[in-house]
């Protein structure tokens, strides 16, 4: 095929292909046009570094990454265009382009004891569940008096900075959840799919008329010092 017609064809620029064809260029090269500053070696040790943070659910935002990044350019000497060592926008950008496996985006808070559930724990759960009603199993077998309750806190500042993480999985930040203001709705349902009443908890010394007003029916309200669920609450 002439390197005219393959060059329309294929999108490839014609100096490209005459460089190649005549070997000016390796057949091994990957990645035409400057390397890294920092080595392959490196930035997969950093990619490795913001993936693992991540899945542990400390996950790492950009200024944590510059100031890395300045660092092991200091400790090891070596020779970049960054001011005081420290990358700028531009290599952030490009250092995003050339990994594409990490992303930004906005971390879920999640407390640390929810962050270490695992399918082994929940099975030895309903395990125990089983040995702990011993005769009266047989309420298993009835939806209608088999209840779960779960709380939820919404936090009034939702969403936390932009972190980075693997491209496609779910980010948590354990670290920061009570830092957060927040109201806590506590919700009941059975296996049939009903629901009991809800109840929200709200950071008040008194609640005001306003918020019980508000509340729609049979719905419940209360207050607690952080607006987290206590066991008064409860």
């Amino acid at each position: 095929m002439p390197k005219s017609k393959a060059s329309k064809q294929f999108g490839i620029p014609r100096t490209s292909l005459r460089d190649k064809v005549s070997a000016k260029t390796s057949e091994n090269i990957e990645r035409v046009g400057k390397k890294c500053t920092l080595g392959k070696e490196i930035e997969d040790k950093l990619v490795e570094w913001i993936v693992t943070n991540a899945a542990n659910g400390f996950p790492v935002n950009k200024d944590g990454l510059m100031y890395s990044v300045q660092k092991i350019v200091e400790r090891r000497h070596i020779q970049t265009p960054f001011t005081k060592n420290k990358p700028g926008r531009k290599w952030f950008d490009s250092f995003l382009r050339r990994n594409p496996i990490v992303r930004q985006k906005h971390a879920e808070y999640i407390n640390k004891a929810r962050a270490s559930i695992s399918e082994e724990k929940i099975r030895t759960w309903f395990s125990e569940v089983r040995t702990l009603l011993k005769d009266d199993i047989e309420v298993l077998n009835h939806p209608q008096r088999v209840w779960n309750m779960d709380e939820t806190a919404v936090f009034l500042s939702p969403k936390g900075g932009l972190v980075h993480a693997e491209r496609g999985k779910p980010t948590y930040d354990i670290t920061s959840t009570s830092e957060k203001d927040n109201v806590t709705t506590l919700i009941t349902v059975n296996a049939l799919g009903e629901s009991a009443p809800p109840l929200t908890i709200f950071q008040y010394d008194r609640l005001p008329r306003a918020v019980i007003d508000a509340a729609p029916p049979h719905w419940g309200t209360g207050k607690s010092d952080s607006g987290w669920m206590q066991s008064e609450n409860f």
